[in-house]
């Protein structure tokens, strides 16, 4: 029978025995009971079969779950028949708590989490793979391999191997790491632990006992330490500074060297520099410099300290002592004997014995306490200083004098002056001063020249009466208006002068006087 209509049940529906029954009293339907259960609107007995099924409450199954041929896909038991008490992913009879199977042992992502995962109890695995892992307390039975994949396996608390690990890739540790196994590494490939890649380390490193590199060895950073008590360098040369090789025209290379640490001491001189050396002035320091640095006019190496060589003693001062011989300060250089085969420049000196076989020059005061032998060519204040010796001077050759020489007094064989010689008084005990290519002059009025000088030209001065003729006249004529009243007879050094009478009385007595 059909109904094209709508109709309305207000007392309940039973369609035949236990199919269904529409209690209005308890606002149950029943499906597969005659007694809906007055807790649920639809109570069924028995399978349901529907296409889609939403449910936007609570689902309670009480037994057992099934997706899938006989539960194959995803299954729920919670009954206690069967395993009880379990879910079984890929499978109808899970045996854990949680049993996940992919169809293959191997090879295929069975489970796949994308949050988090948090475990309390043991995790037993016979193959795994971390693409990012934190692990509190790892205890490893057999061999550990980390790496293959590439990721990041942290382990945060205690991690315990008790076989081999092989780490293929990087190696993060956070945490603090014991290996307990005491094999002992005479090489790179044997010992407790053996890395066959790369290791690094973000912070300190300390070994116990030997460390032994067969490569090269790059340390970074500003300090380097070495608390060694001694050192030992294979290697015959030390090179500071390497990376001033790495361009081919470095011109920025200043400063480098070799200081001793020490909080102590008086140094000759500060080696600091802003930018360049800023070490302390106690540091024992032998620096190169550039150029232009400090007071430098040239490249240099330089020394804060004095230097002693060869000798246990050094007076304070002393900014070098050789033996016990050999000393400088800043203003003098002492030593016994001093033999100079070439050039030599001197300011201040004092010493016993000085031997010279080159040229040497001495700029300040010299003092020579016994001989001194010069074998070559000796220039005293060639710059125009004073040579003063207190005692005699010997000179068993020539001495020459390029510019002017002034003493008390000199005995000489013979004296060959080229020149213009200024005298003061000059005294010619006996001998006549002779002239062998030339003339000799003599500057002056010739007031205290006595004796006769034949070959000598001067001149007078000539007047008339009361009136001045004029100076500078060599030669004298005696003349008359006659022209034959005057007689003049030479006889040795004298001339005679005879007038006849009638010349004037001024001329006789002009010549007379």
């Amino acid at each position: 029978m059909a109904f094209n209509k709508n109709f309305v049940v207000k007392n309940g529906l039973e369609v035949n025995t236990d199919l269904i029954l529409a209690n209005a009293d308890t606002n149950s339907v029943g499906i597969g009971t005659s007694v809906p259960d007055s807790n649920y609107i639809l109570h069924v007995n028995g399978g349901i079969g529907a296409t889609d099924v939403r449910v936007t409450g609570i689902a309670t199954v009480l037994n057992e779950l099934r997706v899938g041929t006989a539960g194959t896909v995803f299954s729920v038991i919670a009954g206690p028949t069967g395993f009880g008490q379990s879910v079984g992913v890929g499978t109808a009879s899970p045996r854990y708590l949680l049993d996940v199977r992919s169809p293959v042992s191997t090879g295929q992502t069975a489970l796949y989490v994308q949050g988090d995962v948090k475990i309390t109890g043991d995790l037993s695995v016979d193959d795994i793979i971390f693409d990012d892992s934190t692990v509190q307390n790892l205890t490893v039975t057999d061999t550990l391999y980390v790496g293959g994949e590439s990721g990041l396996s942290t382990f945060v608390g205690v991690a315990t191997f008790l076989d081999y690990v092989y780490i293929q890739d990087g190696l993060n540790i956070s945490g603090v790491t014991t290996i307990s196994d005491t094999t002992q590494s005479t090489t790179f490939n044997n010992g407790a632990l053996i890395i066959e890649g790369g290791l690094g380390v973000e912070k300190n490193v300390n070994v116990g006992g030997d460390l032994d590199v067969t490569g090269n060895i790059t340390i970074g950073g500003s300090f380097f330490s070495l608390q060694s008590q001694d050192v030992y360098i294979s290697n015959k040369d030390i090179i500071l500074g390497f990376t001033t090789t790495i361009g081919p025209n470095d011109d920025t290379a200043n400063h480098a060297g070799v200081a001793i640490a020490s909080t102590e001491g008086s140094p000759l001189v500060s080696f600091t520099a802003s930018g360049i050396n800023t070490l302390p002035d106690t540091y024992k320091q032998m620096m190169w410099f550039r150029s232009g640095t400090l007071g430098f006019s040239t490249d240099t190496f330089g020394l804060n300290y004095g230097l002693a060589i060869g000798t246990t003693t050094m007076a304070n001062g002393v900014r070098l002592a050789v033996g016990s011989d050999i000393t400088i300060t800043d203003t003098t250089i002492n030593a016994i004997d001093a033999n100079i085969s070439d050039r030599l420049n001197v300011g201040i000196t004092s010493t016993k014995n000085f031997q010279a076989t080159g040229v040497s020059t001495f700029v300040g005061s010299s003092t020579f306490n016994d001989n001194v032998i010069i074998a070559g060519i000796t220039t005293l204040a060639s710059a125009g200083g004073i040579t003063t010796t207190g005692g005699d001077l010997y000179v068993g050759g020539d001495l020459y004098v390029a510019d002017d020489l002034t003493f008390d007094s000199f005995t000489a064989n013979s004296a060959t002056v080229t020149g213009i010689t200024t005298l003061g008084t000059v005294q010619v005990s006996s001998g006549i001063v002779t002239a062998t290519t030339g003339i000799v002059t003599y500057y002056g009025d010739g007031s205290n020249l006595t004796g006769t000088a034949t070959g000598l030209t001067a001149t007078i001065g000539v007047g008339s009466e009361s009136t001045f003729i004029g100076a500078g006249v060599t030669e004298i004529y005696f003349a008359t208006t006659t022209g034959t009243n005057v007689n003049v007879v030479a006889a040795g050094t004298s001339a005679t002068v005879t007038i006849t009478p009638g010349v004037s009385l001024g001329l006789a007595i002009a010549l007379g006087g």
